[in-house]
């Protein structure tokens, strides 16, 4: 087996698509990094729910298209060709799709929600967060080199989605989600306690 370890990144470099190196710091790095983190978060939902789960495929189906985002956040736009796995229109909507089904059989919350409940409630969120951290990465990304249009929707969609499904996953084992409300007058919800 070839080694894990090759001593090309002590100077603080890393290589990206096209052999290209930059620095450890670099914006496509660290977006690339963030991405990473949300998939290893969306492993984990994975691992700890009930193997027989509706949602399983599914999560892994988000990670694999995680990986197509990742292989053009990894190339520069003007490296980018059409070996590049493409981020498709109805990848977009099958995500909203998905979650207008779910949000058909929930009510809008009102007020903030407190993470948690269950385990897989709480990861749910964090995958939530850390979808919005990539976004946030690719976006400042995209300021420097453009990305593709739909992958920026597909990872803006993502986000809503592991709301929703954290929402969900309260629900379906008859908790209550736990709200934090800045004034009950306000927003017109009475604060669980």
């Amino acid at each position: 087996m070839k080694k894990v370890y090759t001593r090309t990144g002590d100077a603080g470099t890393t290589s990206i698509g096209g052999n290209v190196r930059v620095s450890k710091t670099d914006q496509r790095i660290e977006t690339l990094g963030s991405l990473d983190e949300l998939n290893v978060s969306i492993g984990i939902c994975r691992s700890i729910m009930p193997e027989d789960s509706k949602l399983m495929g599914y999560l892994k189906n988000i990670q694999k298209s995680l990986m197509k985002v990742m292989s053009n956040v990894a190339l520069t736009s003007d490296s980018r060709d059409n070996r590049v796995p493409e981020i498709t229109e109805d990848m977009i909507t099958e995500i909203e799709n998905q979650i207008d089904d779910i949000t058909s059989r929930t009510s809008q919350p009102k007020c903030y929600i407190l993470p948690g409940g269950t385990t897989l409630s709480a990861f749910l969120h964090k995958a939530r967060v850390d979808t919005r951290r990539a976004e946030r990465n690719l976006w400042k990304l995209n300021e420097h080199d453009p990305l593709p249009g739909n992958l920026l929707k597909y990872v803006n969609r993502l986000a809503d989605l592991f709301f929703i499904l954290a929402r969900t996953e309260l629900l379906n084992n008859g908790l209550v989600e736990e709200h934090w409300c800045l004034s009950d007058i306000e927003f017109n919800c009475a604060s669980n306690k």
